[in-house]
């Protein structure tokens, strides 16, 4: 556990560099003052702008997250460095309600290249309780993954939500609300593909439906359950979503002052010989300064109906070099523990913390994992 230790206390260092200066904006460095303003604002990014033309607006979308893991385990420790996220797109509003978004992920290495198309679709908005969506995009289901990984307070997704979610996919969606309601329904083909994909491989349908207590409930100022389900139509090219033929997720959303929590419970039904899978996590945080730093905590258990029907995490658990059956087992639980620093809004955001988990492997085939993994995260987003 040295070298854990020694990590944490470079990851502790980075962020008290980070910290420092943001901590000193309020004396208004001259040199530094121009550049934290554009960054706050929502405007800079903005490459033109006509509220009386056809095209009335057209935004420049960027993204670059920087990410560091180190495991330390009963099979073996390891690290990874890398540029996690780096995306590059715009965003063009037009005709009054009409919307069209493209976004590219790149690989950086000696140079930077394409990768494959993230997100690419037109949006027709006739309302503010209404909205269509046509293209390549990301099937919400459940409450973390439909949560933008900017505004999540932990660094990587729980390991069922990673198993259960959809891919990015091709397909049309449909949402709104109605007084304290709101629906979403979405049909996607079901092949994944680095561009638009052939459509001939399935489909598959992600709906949910949600309902804001707050009115009803004193004392909160978020309150909100939602219930989204996921449907594969069983095509053996099908690889947008898992081999799951119904997935149930149903959410708490709360806030109170200081105080925030997302409580979420899943269940999937395995075909193809895949185990059933369900589990539940609970994630509260608290707003330590205003506006500025969240403290976070994560709880998170899954079990598998049958053997190996779990799969470690790629982020950091399979980095353990003595594990077998790739990391396969039938119980899973973990806790994190870590800070959310917000340098400018969630637009640029630092996050460090420790996951401890744990896979257990009925089957004895190498697939169960005792260790903790040290992460940190700079995310700039616009």
């Amino acid at each position: 556990m040295s070298s854990v230790m020694a990590r944490a206390g470079v990851l502790a260092a980075i962020m008290g560099m980070l910290a420092g200066p943001v901590m000193a904006r309020k004396e208004k460095d001259r040199n530094a003052g121009d550049l934290w303003e554009h960054l706050e604002s929502n405007d800079w990014p903005v490459l033109y702008k006509n509220k009386k033309g056809a095209v009335e607006q057209v935004r420049l979308l960027g993204r670059f997250d920087l990410q560091y893991g180190n495991l330390d385990s009963d099979r073996g420790d390891d690290d990874k460095f890398e540029i996690r996220r780096l995306r590059v797109g715009t965003r063009v509003k037009f005709l009054d309600d009409w919307r069209v978004k493209v976004v590219a992920d790149m690989v950086a290495g000696s140079d930077v290249t394409y990768d494959a198309l993230n997100s690419a679709y037109i949006g027709y908005y006739p309302s503010k309780h209404l909205k269509f969506k046509l293209g390549k995009q990301t099937p919400h289901f459940g409450q973390e993954w439909s949560t933008p990984s900017t505004d999540l307070r932990v660094i990587e997704r729980a390991l069922l939500v990673q198993q259960v979610r959809p891919r990015r996919a091709t397909g049309l969606t449909v949402t709104g609300d109605w007084e304290d309601w709101e629906y979403e329904l979405g049909v996607f083909s079901g092949d994944r593909d680095r561009e638009f994909g052939s459509g001939d491989a399935g489909v598959f349908v992600a709906a949910g439906i949600g309902y804001d207590f707050t009115d009803v409930i004193d004392g909160w100022k978020d309150f909100d359950w939602r219930l989204d389900y996921l449907y594969n139509d069983g095509h053996p090219a099908n690889n947008g979503v898992m081999p799951y033929s119904h997935a149930f997720s149903t959410s708490l959303k709360l806030r109170k002052k200081r105080f925030r929590m997302g409580v979420e419970a899943i269940y999937a039904d395995g075909i193809e010989g895949r185990a059933d899978a369900w589990g539940f996590l609970v994630t509260p945080s608290w707003e330590l300064v205003d506006d500025k730093l969240d403290l976070v905590l994560r709880y998170h258990y899954a079990k598998s109906d049958g053997w190996d029907g779990l799969r470690l995490r790629s982020r950091y658990e399979t980095l353990a070099p003595n594990l077998t059956d790739r990391g396969r087992g039938d119980e899973y639980q973990s806790l994190y523990l870590g800070l959310k620093y917000h340098l400018v809004e969630d637009r640029l955001t630092f996050s460090t913390g420790a996951e401890w988990s744990e896979m257990r492997d009925r089957f004895g085939d190498g697939g169960d994992l005792d260790g903790i993994s040290l992460q940190s995260v700079l995310r700039f987003d616009f």
